[in-house]
């Protein structure tokens, strides 16, 4: 029972990291895309 209370808390923790990083590439690609002087400078 412990173990795959171990287990689901990695896939939360794993799914958790991969959502913050999609959401920070996202947040990027719009801020590239609202202001491209920005991004070039």
């Amino acid at each position: 029972m412990k173990t795959m209370l171990a287990l689901r808390n990695a896939l939360a923790l794993l799914f958790a990291a991969r959502f913050i990083e999609l959401q920070r590439a996202a947040r990027r690609e719009t801020m590239a895309r609202v202001a491209p002087e920005d991004g070039a400078r």
